[in-house]
């Protein structure tokens, strides 16, 4: 049988988002936090896929989000924009259909509640930690005991992140120490502008059961700016962005970026910028 695919930029222009800030659900809840600019032109896809594009716009807080629902018509695959409420709709009919067709409970699928009046029953999909969506399913006199169904634990489509360490912490620097006591004295925050990547580091936080993936990477030069003006800096800094920036972005070393963050001294990082909630990639 052929794998069907869909061209991720086709979308991208359907819903005027920037970025490459993507996740995937396939129709059986197994889940893709993100999509490589390889598999943008032949990405594979199935009937009642959910394809999600998020882009923080400038001077906005949250992303906008952009739902693509994809249809397989005459072996091709075709997709339609569709808001949040019928999204949970479409979620709701492939968990049936994964039900019947299994006997348990999708991955990443948890029973939450019943209504007041046992007339729907509420499924809360969590495929990751950060990731949330609600839908609600009709009861009728066949329907199942979702609480006492087994639950699908494994996630074929989970990328395998190998954690790497090497960039160096920095502890001990003159530039940086004297920067990091300005800063500090006035409560600031530290901009940097057209910082060149040298070196990119994944990074893996564990708490009990939860993993959160992050990135540690090295700027080697660029200008570093504070009570308005520029100056330039040629020594290694160390910056810490979240999955989502990393994901939006796709950096590569080489990269020129801007952004604003607050640096401190860390015990086991050493001094690094971090708590960058926006970053621009130059071109």
């Amino acid at each position: 049988m052929n794998t069907i695919t869909i061209d991720i930029e086709n979308l991208k222009a359907q819903d005027e988002l920037e970025g490459f800030w993507w996740n995937y659900i396939r129709n059986d809840f197994c889940f893709k936090n993100s999509i490589s600019k390889e598999e943008y032109n032949q990405f594979p896809v199935q009937d009642f896929d959910i394809l999600v594009h998020k882009q923080i716009k400038t001077g906005e807080r949250f992303p906008t989000t952009r739902y693509h629902v994809v249809y397989i018509v005459d072996g091709k695959a075709e997709s339609s924009l569709l808001e949040g409420k019928k999204i949970r709709e479409i979620m709701s009919e492939n968990f049936n259909r994964y039900v019947k067709k299994n006997g348990k409970i999708p991955f990443g699928c948890i029973f939450d509640k019943y209504s007041n009046d046992e007339s729907e029953v509420q499924i809360n999909y969590e495929p990751i930690e950060g990731i949330s969506y609600k839908f609600k399913l009709d009861i009728d006199e066949n329907h199942c005991d979702y609480e006492s169904l087994p639950k699908e634990e494994m996630n074929p489509l989970k990328k395998v992140i190998i954690a790497t360490n090497t960039i160096s912490p920095i502890f001990y620097s003159s530039d940086i120490s004297t920067i990091y006591e300005t800063i500090n004295e006035n409560n600031s925050v530290i901009s940097i502008k057209n910082g060149i990547i040298s070196q990119i580091d994944t990074r893996i936080s564990r708490y009990k059961e939860h993993e959160t993936i992050w990135y540690l990477i090295e700027i080697s030069e660029g200008l570093f700016e504070f009570n308005n003006t520029f100056n330039n800096f040629k020594y290694p800094l160390n910056i810490k962005i979240s999955h989502n920036i990393m994901s939006n972005l796709s950096l590569q070393i080489g990269d020129s970026i801007t952004f604003n963050g607050q640096l401190k001294l860390d015990k086991t990082l050493g001094y690094i910028v971090h708590n960058i909630k926006k970053m621009n990639k130059n071109n």
